[in-house]
């Protein structure tokens, strides 16, 4: 623990050398200023405990440093002057004055009094530091539902920021050096030891494993021990078992347990106490909450997409290919709107609901699907109506409303020759107009009952430049400016998907947190 900073404001020497040593021989470390302006001048630019100050001073006052100090800085004043009477007592402690002392004092009140009052100041601002970590605390929930809306989802590792929040929430210099986190997993119990500094708002921090015995693991249990306690219990000996090899000593220490998770705060730079302790329970807390709702929502988005991907095999169940189909429309999808700078949870949607644009074709006869050759005028407005029917299917639940403007519309053109509405342009949802350009890319690429598959040259070639049916005019030119920079892309991802039936719910689920990863890295080359 740091030795508490005095500052001594007074003109004379013999005052100034008695007060001193008393103060020395109880522990503190003591400064000294002869005049008022020295003494505001210090106070400004260091960082002290306490001011003792006497009134009578050359040039600007005690008085006038009260006024000046007191309206500036949280920091205990004990005044200490000849003039005892009653009107400068008041008028100093209405300036902003602590306490009073009036010449002669003795050793005993003088410690007495300083002892007081710095205990106070101690106090306050470990009530203030704990007070800021617990807005912290808040903060860091904000943070997380504001992932949540924006991405759909919480961070899988919620961690990281967790120790930022922790570190930066705690005032310059009374912070821990140390946190360590263990978790519980499939047996084992691993650790991960955050070393960081904290310096002008600003935190950094080195993260390195650590493994922690799974008979560690028992009731929920916080603590503190500070390294002045000659015989710590047994979870601090435990900890310091594990850490002091990996980081060297360890002192000051707060810890909460729970039947899956520890946290530890470590090396403050003061002894640490029932403040600190409530905080670390709330992060712990907090952290625990996380993990477990980043685990269920884990559980319902799997569930969630691999329905999706059942009800989308189903309308196409007699093509074998369908499995591929679906999972390179999705891919072309999120990278066309990862292009186009759609945000996170956009992309995350439509690739996970893109897969259902053709659902509507449960409801179109089998012969009509797969029949070789041109389809009848009469056959066509038939097909057509796969996307109304794809709509109503879905229906109207929020959760499925990307989808269902999909099923819908992913058959408008941008020129307003497309179906079942002939929307034109804008007035086509973006996923529409994104859904529809994947799909035409695939479509061509593939081998159909009326038709060979085309190269990926010849299906950029259509695309780019038009044939008899497919025209540049039908897609949104930023989207197509899009394919065009991706056109690399777009033939690697047909040939790694060129052999996938279906995919299981975990995979799929892997496959698009990978992808969400590579988006927010910056990475684009590796979607799939």
């Amino acid at each position: 623990m740091r030795p508490l900073k005095i500052l001594l404001v007074d003109d004379s020497d013999q005052n100034r050398v008695l007060i001193r040593a008393i103060l020395e021989a109880d522990g503190y470390e003591v400064f000294e200023a002869k005049d008022g302006q020295e003494a505001v001048d210090k106070v400004t630019a260091g960082s002290f405990d306490l001011l003792i100050l006497d009134l009578i001073l050359p040039g600007k006052d005690g008085f006038a440093v009260l006024a000046e100090l007191a309206q500036l800085h949280n920091l205990p004043i004990l005044v200490m002057s000849a003039l005892g009477d009653e009107s400068s007592r008041i008028r100093a402690l209405e300036l902003g004055a602590s306490d009073f002392l009036s010449h002669p004092v003795g050793r005993a009140e003088l410690s007495v009094r300083v002892r007081s009052l710095v205990r106070t100041k101690v106090l306050q601002e470990r009530l203030d530091d704990s007070f800021s970590k617990l807005i912290a605390l808040g903060r860091s929930s904000e943070v997380h539902l504001a992932e949540l809306k924006s991405v759909g989802r919480l961070s899988a590792d919620p961690l990281p920021s967790l120790v930022e929040q922790l570190h930066a929430a705690s005032k310059a210099g009374r912070d821990p050096d140390l946190i360590v986190a263990f978790q519980r997993n499939n047996g084992s119990c691993t650790g991960r030891i955050f070393k960081g500094t904290w310096e002008s708002g600003q935190v950094s921090f080195e993260v390195r494993p650590c493994e922690l015995s799974e008979d560690s693991f028992i009731l929920s249990e916080v603590g503190l021990w500070n390294q002045h306690i000659a015989s710590p219990d047994k979870w601090v000996s435990i900890i310091k078992e594990v850490l002091i090899p990996e980081v060297g000593p360890v002192h000051n220490m707060v810890y909460s347990t729970a039947p899956g998770r520890i946290l530890v705060t470590a090396n403050y730079p003061r002894d640490v106490d029932a403040f600190d302790v409530e905080v670390v329970r709330g992060f712990a807390l907090h952290w625990e909450f996380v993990g477990r709702v980043v685990a269920s929502s884990r559980e319902i988005e799997e569930a969630f997409e691999y329905t999706v991907q059942a009800l989308s095999r189903a309308a196409e169940a007699s093509d074998n290919n369908v499995g591929a189909h679906l999972h390179r429309v999705s891919a072309y999808s999120g990278l066309l709107a990862e292009l186009i700078e759609m945000p996170p949870s956009f992309i995350r949607t439509i690739e996970v609901q893109s897969q259902l644009h053709d659902v509507g074709k449960i409801q179109i006869p089998d012969e009509l699907l797969h029949k070789p050759g041109d389809l009848t005028d009469e056959e066509m407005e038939a097909m057509k109506l796969h996307t109304v029917y794809g709509a109503r299917i879905l229906g109207d639940h929020p959760k499925l409303a990307m989808a269902a403007s999909i099923a819908l519309n992913h058959h408008e053109r941008w020129d307003g020759s497309g179906y079942p509405n002939g929307l034109k342009g804008e007035q086509i949802p973006i996923e529409g107009r994104i859904v529809k350009l994947a799909d035409v890319y695939d479509a061509l690429r593939c081998e159909r009952p009326y038709k060979p598959a085309l190269s990926h040259r010849f299906a950029v070639e259509v695309i780019t430049r038009g044939d008899l049916r497919i025209k540049p005019t039908h897609f949104d030119p930023k989207l197509l400016d899009a394919f065009r920079r991706a056109t690399p892309r777009f033939a690697e991802i047909h040939e790694e998907m060129k052999h996938i039936h279906q995919i299981t719910p975990k995979a799929a689920f892997m496959r698009f947190d990978a992808s969400m990863t590579c988006s927010r890295s910056g990475t684009k080359a590796n979607r799939t």
